[in-house]
């Protein structure tokens, strides 16, 4: 019944993710906005007793489209659970692997016509580039920094040199949640007039699993491409990729009101967490969230508020990236 598997969605998140309490930071309001309830703790799953290792060096090979190449991990263990983040400073600083005891939850190799894999960054409205993305943010070789005392490691990007435009990535490891810090930062070069941009975040998925989101207040579209099939109950839409056959490449488009993202698939649920966007701030033409889908792989798509960047002041954007163990009795819901 699509209610109660809306029910399960929304019960995937809490249980999976459950409420974290950051640090006294900026990031801190809206994460505890949707944390009111302390209730909520006690759907939490890690356990208190057993606090999550770091496991250097940063510095590693890793495999990706199953070759071995120079890349940087973080890892951490709690328990027998291992979490693995890895990336690439080539093809444009790409997330190459984001695992839960080995498992990829990412596309792991060249897929699609585009021959994509992983997760990756560029600048929206697209209409400011079109097709395909700028080689500076897309397949460029980044320059990286590794912090091991940080458990950290620091991406930066060349110039573009038509749109002005530099892409910087930090991803370093939050052993308190469990999870990974996603930073982008989007610098305009000096001799530009201030623009506007909104950063988004590309994840290619497997396709299989389901793909789930907060609802917007009005009904999704689909721009140029065929509509996602999805069904929506209860506050929350949902793709179930495993359990769709598309006749072409689909697309949404929609202005989610709130602040998660979530794929579950073999048994895991990947939760993106972020600032919500209100409508009137995403970019023209575009929405705070979208899902891409082809027969071969979909894209869990993610966007910031539509904001002036100038040379004196670059956009910051904050994600937090998690991998959770379903309970037993959602696992039915993450099928192959």
């Amino acid at each position: 019944m699509a209610a109660e598997r809306s029910l399960l969605c929304v019960a995937l998140l809490l249980a999976t993710l459950g409420c974290q309490r950051l640090e006294a930071t900026e990031d801190a309001a809206w994460v505890a906005a949707d944390c009111a309830d302390d209730g909520l703790e006690l759907l939490q799953t890690r356990s208190e007793a057993t606090r999550a290792v770091f496991r250097p060096p940063i510095a590693r090979e890793v495999t990706t489209n199953g070759m071995r190449r120079s890349g940087y991990v973080l890892e951490f263990a709690q328990g027998s659970d291992v979490t693995t983040f890895e990336c690439v400073p080539d093809r444009g600083g790409l997330i190459t692997a984001f695992k839960l005891n080995g498992v990829n939850i990412l596309v792991d190799h060249a897929t699609g016509p585009s021959g994509v894999w992983g997760s990756t960054f560029w600048t929206s409205p697209q209409s400011d580039w079109g097709w395909p993305p700028p080689a500076a943010f897309d397949t460029a070789r980044f320059e990286a920094e590794v912090d091991e005392q940080a458990m950290a490691v620091t991406l930066r990007g060349p110039l573009d040199e038509k749109m002005g435009v530099r892409v910087t990535k930090r991803f370093a490891v939050d052993l308190d949640s469990r999870g990974i810090k996603v930073d982008y930062t989007l610098e305009l070069d000096a001799g530009h007039s201030a623009k506007h941009f909104s950063p988004w975040e590309i994840s290619r998925l497997p396709a299989a699993g389901a793909i789930l989101y907060a609802s917007g207040a009005k009904a999704p579209i689909a721009g140029s491409f065929s509509p996602l099939p999805v069904e929506s109950a209860d506050g929350v839409t949902w793709f179930d990729h495993g359990g769709s056959k598309l006749a072409s490449a689909s697309k949404l488009l929609d202005n989610s009101h709130g602040s998660w993202m979530a794929h579950a698939r073999d048994h895991i649920a990947f939760v993106k967490r972020f600032r919500p966007v209100p409508a009137s701030s995403a970019a023209p033409g575009e929405g705070s969230v979208e899902i891409f889908a082809m027969d071969d792989y979909a894209e869990m798509e993610n966007q910031g508020s539509y904001e002036e960047v100038s040379p004196q002041h670059p956009l910051h954007w904050s994600l937090r990236w998690y991998l959770r163990r379903l309970p037993q009795g959602l696992q039915q819901y993450s099928s192959k």
